[in-house]
């Protein structure tokens, strides 16, 4: 499963290296964003429509000039947070433009069933858009998300792309059992290495966050440029994608911070 790290637009260039991207079309005011977008950035490019950030999707004209602005290779349809009906109706509405208009771009769309059954349900709906190539996962699910992936898994339907939007908790426990069992699965994205690096919390490898609840942390400032301790950061990022490339053994502690830490022999 590939991992897309956002980071503050300051250290765009340090930490997001992973081949696979997730930008925010809010963000599409600056130019220095823009740019490494258009210029830096290397792979796949998820063009996300800022729902997370800003409370709701941008609108529609929005985001088609962040379209234009970022050329991504996927675009994230408008959602709306626990309304199943409003967001297929979006997609149905919105889909078919953006498929015409660039056929080459992949269009995500964000189910929201409130529960299983709900959520199983509300995802079968999207058959009857053909311009869908995504499923997104949404955050807000949190501990559904893993049943999700197992109904999922035992009825794929059409040859959708699939892709968990952030994570949450302590993401050690759904990134290594997902990569484990849902080969299928293509990635997801998530603020946490850089928001835990920038206050000197490391992941352990197996154990992931050892540091209380995240929600009680501070969110993460786009607009920072402080950066106390990249290393921290570094290695959070290399213990990422350990769990999401299904290498999450102890090896892992033989990433950046473990090497740092190292004490030297009594002898």
């Amino acid at each position: 499963m590939e991992l897309a790290v956002i980071a503050p637009k300051k250290h765009l260039l340090r930490y997001c290296r992973t081949g696979y991207h997730l930008v925010l079309a809010h963000l599409m005011d600056d130019s220095d964003y823009v740019k490494f977008y258009r210029e830096s950035a290397t792979g796949y490019i998820i063009l996300d429509n800022s729902v997370m950030e800003l409370g709701e999707a941008v609108n529609v004209d929005f985001l088609e000039k962040a379209v234009m602005q970022f050329r991504p290779n996927e675009l994230v349809l408008p959602d709306v947070p626990h309304d199943a009906d409003a967001t297929f109706r979006n997609a149905q509405m919105h889909a078919p433009y953006f498929k015409d208009k660039w056929p080459n771009m992949k269009l995500m769309v964000v189910p929201q069933g409130k529960d299983l059954a709900c959520w199983m349900k509300d995802f079968y709906r999207y058959l009857q858009i053909p311009e869908v190539d995504t499923i997104g996962i949404p955050k807000h699910r949190k501990e559904l998300r893993l049943a999700i992936l197992g109904a999922i898994s035992n009825d794929r339907p059409r040859q959708w792309n699939y892709h968990l939007l952030g994570t949450w908790g302590n993401p050690v426990d759904e990134l290594v059992t997902a990569t484990g069992l849902y080969p299928w699965l293509r990635g997801v994205d998530s603020k946490i290495p850089v928001r835990l690096g920038r206050m000197g919390i490391a992941l352990h490898p197996e154990r992931g966050l050892l540091t209380g609840d995240r929600y009680s942390l501070p969110g993460l400032d786009l607009d920072s440029e402080d950066d106390p301790f990249p290393i921290i950061t570094v290695h959070n990022i290399e213990v990422m994608r350990r769990w999401t490339d299904g290498a999450a053994t102890t090896s892992a502690a033989e990433g950046s911070l473990g090497k740092l830490l190292r004490l030297p022999s009594a002898g």
